[in-house]
């Protein structure tokens, strides 16, 4: 976003009019057309989707040279960018679908947007910088309400950190030793290729990860993470099968690195919606249930998503949870002992 805000003000301070009334204490550019340009620069300046940009390079003389080509193809390029930007969601639409998509499969923590942070110009401001914690834990933080950020120094598990880039994976984890000795796998050859499986970013690319509670997001993430009861995640993947016009869900996991993989990175470089059975990790280090589990997919799905969990809200959720199939199994199984009740015959 600020790329572009950057590209936008560029292209003003080149080719557009300044006003004729400017002393350097009032408005520097008073054509609509280019109005409309710095509106959209200063949203995006912000972290914010612009609104739709009407501006055009002749109608209303704002810009010159009004024959320069090479002008008019960057305004163009630029005004399509903006409003293919445009279309995406808003904070405030983003906050107002994360507590529908909250409230509707009754949740009982945030859904948590994570957003990967590859230069230290996009570090957000005044937000708690976590030291000694695993991703899964950070996860835990963010879905009860924190907004909190994770680097190289601050990740304590190795097996995740190598996941994302930030360090190598131990030898010891590589060879699949450690998992022997905690018991997960009998032979170190299992654990080598389930670690040899693992969906990573290249080592020294990522520079952090910002994890928030949805409702009170600040900027777009980049992957939705949803921890909670199976039940309840089942609507999520029926949603996400509505929109895949029923697409059977493929998801991957080695029941290692549930939160930092399955639910994360995997959605983020394969842009795919994939859930997990949790892991050992997770399950020892945060407070996920033993009936709880953990999915993620990407954010370009979320509006989707929330949109078919209220399709489903309206029939499919209220009469699965109303478990009527099952109170006319018991009321027919009444019926069959009553009928064979030696006592009442």
């Amino acid at each position: 976003m600020e790329e572009l805000a950057d590209r936008i003000y560029r292209f003003i301070g080149k080719y557009a009019k300044v006003s004729p009334a400017y002393d350097g204490t009032n408005e520097k550019y008073t054509n609509p057309d280019v109005r409309s340009m710095l509106e959209c620069a200063d949203m995006l300046k912000k972290g914010l989707n612009p609104k739709d940009c009407f501006s055009s390079w002749f109608c209303s003389g704002g810009y010159q040279p009004k024959r320069s080509k090479e002008g008019k193809a960057e305004h163009d390029e630029l005004i399509k960018e903006i409003n293919q930007m445009s279309n995406f969601m808003t904070l405030a639409d983003i906050k107002s679908d994360s507590e529908r998509a909250k409230k509707i499969p009754e949740l009982s923590s945030s859904l948590v947007g994570v957003k990967f942070i590859f230069s230290e110009s996009e570090l957000p401001e005044k937000i708690e910088k976590l030291n000694g914690y695993r991703y899964c834990q950070a996860l835990m933080k963010a879905r009860h309400g924190a907004h909190v950020l994770l680097d190289a120094e601050g990740i304590s598990c190795p097996a995740a950190a190598a996941a994302f880039g930030f360090k190598p994976l131990p030898e010891g984890l590589k060879t699949g030793k450690g998992l022997v000795g905690f018991g997960i796998v009998k032979e170190e050859g299992t654990g080598k290729t389930m670690y040899e499986g693992m969906t990573i970013l290249p080592k020294g690319k990522l520079n952090a990860l910002y994890l928030f509670p949805l409702e009170t997001a600040n900027v777009e993430p980049d992957v939705v993470v949803v921890e909670d009861e199976t039940e309840k995640l089942m609507w999520f993947a029926l949603a996400n099968l509505n929109i895949k016009g029923g697409q059977r869900i493929e998801s991957s996991t080695a029941i290692l690195q549930a939160a930092c993989v399955d639910a994360t990175l995997i959605p983020y470089i394969q842009q795919k919606f994939n859930i997990s059975m949790g892991c050992y990790g997770c399950r020892d280090a945060t407070d996920v249930g033993p009936n709880e589990t953990v999915l993620g997919f990407p954010f370009k799905d979320f509006e989707a998503i929330v949109q078919s969990l209220e399709f489903l809200n309206q029939k499919a959720i209220p009469n699965s949870r109303g478990k009527n199939a099952l109170a006319i199994l018991k009321r027919k199984e009444a019926e069959e002992i009553s009928k064979n009740d030696t006592f009442k015959n």
